[in-house]
């Protein structure tokens, strides 16, 4: 009985902490209204309750031993409803059927049949979205069954009788909690009727059950959960057969893939991180490492010619993820030939183990290469150890399942460098591959000044032959892949329709049309870059932020597009990952947006995204490397065609 009393108030305190959440209907204009009537039907488990009566008060031919006073079961419910919805409140209405079977005892047993004709008034709030939604509200209901059946644990016999003292009507509250699946599709340029499925758990208190009740302890007391299922049948406005009008608040930004196979120049960020296996001080063999006589001549601009090499990688990475893991991997290599070619240059290794001493022999084993291997002179490689690293991966509240991983990143070597020339990017020019961004259809939804809580894309084309859904979409930013809407087209033209609600239940229609083409046209060369972030960290570095303000601004020019997408690691919390790497592409996005105002650069589109650590993440979480090159944006800058 508590735990059912207990329910029904959380509802009721959802509600109420929805109705001081949502600003009222009359602050908007509100879209058309819709109605449905629908039928309904589930199962009660009621609960009764005699706090100061024994049932053979209300049964007085009853012989139940003393303290019986509390009771249960299962009864139907059923009926028919109504609904109008104008937004994000609306009204609801049930009649119906309304079972309340109790057993009392359990040698001696009292079963008490109630049924009442109900009549249910209730608001109806949308929870977030327009398919979930709560109910709260009163009740009337006018009994029409009363049979009480007692049999004697003795006798064996059944003495069938009526409740005593119960009254013909009575009232009530409840409150539960809805959501409508549609099982037809609306056109989005109008509100055709369609058919929902709305399963549904509730709570109801039946209130004033007894005549000449004083006291809420003379009442027989009935609270019910229940639960079942609403088919619904809505009618809606039709629109005219005119296309949508509009709405000049919205403004839908279509990017096409570039054509032609670009060539690609890539910046590809040099992480001074080199990781250890617990308890070990020399180096992992995936780091690449070559001779003496081979360091003579190593140039990081011929890094991916056939030299001798050992590790793991060993043949022309095809993607540029296989790139950057190749450009890590020759981590040491570079550093020293750039110490040799920079003779005033200095590095400190700071390793990181077990115990400080630990720490200290790791960094020794990189000094002792890059000494051996390229001639660097000692002094000017400064070690030391210690037990955390100068940058540490985790905090408090890391997830307990995700310390291992954080464990395996902190044990390393950290390089930093009185010169920040000696840790800049490496430079590739490389053919533009097929990656999944560069042949999307990205489509921005930009708002001014409405609040846009949900909205469904439409695209189609080719004389109607192609048509497709997507929604309900939450993220200002969607990707589809234009493979898939060209199919085996060589070219089409194509009309993309947005149709987008706010929290008050507005609609507002954007259409814009574009082409696809499969054209082999030359383009211009394409410009990559990645920026690098600390451990759940959406501020740049002093390094990163000086590149984004010099050479990658600089390099954009007037009628580009530049996509600029977010990332993380799979450590932590998924939601706060999604977010976290938003956070870092509109970083980015606000430095580039801020020098290309002082250049007066003005003609320049940014397509910018956080795809989190789930959504087409660049990497693997496998490894500790790997986890670090996630937390990322990846910048492309593509010259107008």
């Amino acid at each position: 009985m508590k735990f059912v009393i207990s329910t029904i108030v959380l509802l009721l305190a959802i509600s109420g902490s929805n109705l001081q959440g949502q600003s009222p209907l009359s602050e908007a204009t509100p879209a058309d209204p819709s109605i449905r009537l629908g039928i309904f039907g589930g199962i009660n488990y009621s609960t009764v309750s005699l706090p100061s009566n024994n049932i053979g008060t209300f049964v007085p031919d009853a012989v139940v031993p003393a303290g019986v006073t509390d009771g249960s079961g299962t009864a139907p419910y059923g009926g028919f409803l109504f609904e109008y919805i104008p937004g994000s409140y609306g009204l609801h209405l049930r009649v119906g059927y309304d079972g309340q079977n109790t057993s009392f005892g359990e040698t001696d047993q009292v079963m008490a049949r109630l049924a009442y004709l109900s009549t249910e008034v209730a608001l109806r709030i949308a929870l977030g979205s327009p398919q979930l939604h709560i109910l709260v509200g009163p009740s009337f209901s006018l009994r029409i069954k009363n049979e009480t059946e007692y049999t004697s644990s003795t006798t064996s016999a059944s003495t069938v009788t009526e409740l005593e003292g119960l009254k013909g009507t009575t009232f009530g509250l409840w409150t539960g909690l809805g959501y409508d699946i549609p099982l037809g599709k609306s056109n989005p340029k109008s509100s055709d009727a369609v058919w929902y499925l709305t399963p549904f758990v509730e709570g109801h208190w039946l209130v004033d059950q007894v005549d000449n009740q004083d006291v809420l302890g003379d009442a027989w007391n009935t609270v019910a959960l229940r639960g079942g299922i609403q088919l619904k049948y809505q009618f809606g406005k039709k629109s005219s057969s005119s296309a949508p009008h509009d709405s000049t608040d919205l403004e839908l930004l279509v990017h096409t893939p570039p054509e032609g196979n670009p060539q690609f120049q890539e910046f590809l960020p040099l992480l001074n991180y080199l990781f250890f296996p617990e308890g070990e001080t020399s180096f992992s063999e995936k780091y690449k490492q070559i001779n003496a006589e081979v360091a003579k001549t190593f140039d990081e601009n011929q890094l991916f010619e056939s030299v001798p090499t050992t590790g793991a990688e060993s043949s022309l990475p095809s993607s540029r993820v296989q790139r950057q893991l190749s450009v890590y991997y020759n981590l040491l290599n570079i550093i020293g030939s750039r110490l040799r070619d920079n003779p005033s240059a200095t590095i400190a290794l700071t390793g990181a183990g077990a115990t400080s001493a630990e720490g200290k022999e790791m960094a020794k084993s990189v000094k002792t290469y890059l000494t051996s291997t390229f001639g660097i002179d000692p002094d000017r490689i400064g070690v030391k150890g210690q037990t955390k690293p100068p940058h540490i991966s985790g905090t408090r509240s890391t997830p307990t399942e995700d310390q291992r991983l954080v464990q395996e990143e902190n044990n390393r070597v950290e390089i930093s460098a009185n010169d920040m020339s000696l840790l800049k990017p490496v430079e590739l020019h490389t053919p533009q591959e097929s990656s999944t961004s560069n042949n999307d259809v990205t489509l921005e939804l930009v708002s001014s000044g409405i609040p846009i809580r949900e909205w469904n894309l439409n695209i189609r084309g080719n004389d109607n032959s192609y048509q497709q859904d997507y929604g309900p979409l939450y993220k200002e930013t969607t990707r589809v892949n234009a493979a898939s809407i060209l199919e085996n087209q060589k070219d089409g033209s194509y009309t993309a329709t947005a149709v987008a609600f706010t929290e008050n239940g507005e609609q507002h229609v954007r259409t814009k049309d574009f082409v696809l083409s499969q054209n082999s046209a030359t383009a211009k060369t394409a410009t990559g870059y990645s920026i690098l972030f600390g451990y759940d960290n959406a501020e740049l570095v002093p390094p990163y932020e000086d590149l984004l303000r010099t050479e990658v601004a600089s390099g954009i020019p007037n009628g580009s597009t530049v996509q600029i997408y977010g990332y993380t690691d799979a450590i932590g919390n998924e939601h706060h990952n999604s977010e976290l790497s938003v956070k870092r592409a509109s970083k980015v996005k606000e430095i580039l947006a801020e020098e290309l105002k002082k250049k007066k650069n003005s003609r320049v589109t940014f397509v910018t995204d956080g795809f989190g650590e789930m959504e087409n993440v660049p990497f693997n979480n496998t490894s500790a490397e790997e986890r670090h090159y996630n937390r990322t944006v990846m910048i492309q800058i593509i010259p107008e065609s």
